[in-house]
C-alpha cells in the first residue's frame, strides 16, 4: 500500500511542478497529472477499505464440505487449467501470490462469485460459456 501512497505523492508533485504550468490553452500536462493523482488517491482509499475488511474478516472453516461463502479459498478447473479464487466482501479484481500460487480476489457480486456462493466441491458453474469445476474449498 505504501507504494500506492508514494505514487500519489509523485503524481501530485508532477501536477504542481513549475514546469507543468500550461504554456497555452491547449497545454494540459498539469491537468492530466492532477486527474491521475486524484484517481490514484481514490485507489489508495479503496485499498485501505479492503485492508479494514480483511483485518476484521472472520475466516471460516470449509474442511467439512460447507457450502462456499465469504472467506472461502476455492480451487477451480476450467479447460485443463487450475484457477484459485478468494471470495471476499470487497477487493474484487485484485490478485496476489501465495506460496507460488496466483490467487484472484472475487466478490459475491461478481458473475463468478455469485455463481459459486452456496456450491460445494464437485459442483460446476458456467459463466459466459465457460464451465468451472470446483475442485477444493478451503
Amino acid at each position: 500500500m505504501q507504494l500506492a501512497v508514494d505514487a500519489v505523492q509523485v503524481t501530485l508533485d508532477v501536477a504542481t511542478h513549475e514546469e507543468n504550468k500550461p504554456e497555452n490553452k491547449y497545454d494540459t500536462r498539469g491537468l492530466e497529472a492532477s486527474y491521475l493523482a486524484r484517481a490514484q488517491s481514490e485507489r489508495v482509499l479503496d485499498l485501505k477499505a479492503v485492508k479494514v475488511v480483511i483485518d476484521s474478516l472472520k475466516m471460516r472453516d470449509f474442511s467439512h464440505g460447507q457450502p462456499i461463502a465469504v472467506s472461502a479459498l476455492i480451487q477451480l478447473e476450467t479447460n485443463g487449467k487450475t484457477l484459485w479464487v478468494l471470495l471476499l466482501p470487497k477487493g474484487g479484481g485484485q490478485s496476489f501470490e501465495f506460496n507460488n500460487v496466483s490467487i484472484k480476489v472475487i466478490t459475491p457480486e461478481s458473475p463468478l462469485g455469485s455463481q459459486l456462493v452456496g456450491k460445494t466441491v464437485d459442483d460446476s458453474v458456467e459463466i459466459k460459456h465457460t464451465v468451472y469445476d470446483i475442485i477444493a474449498v478451503h
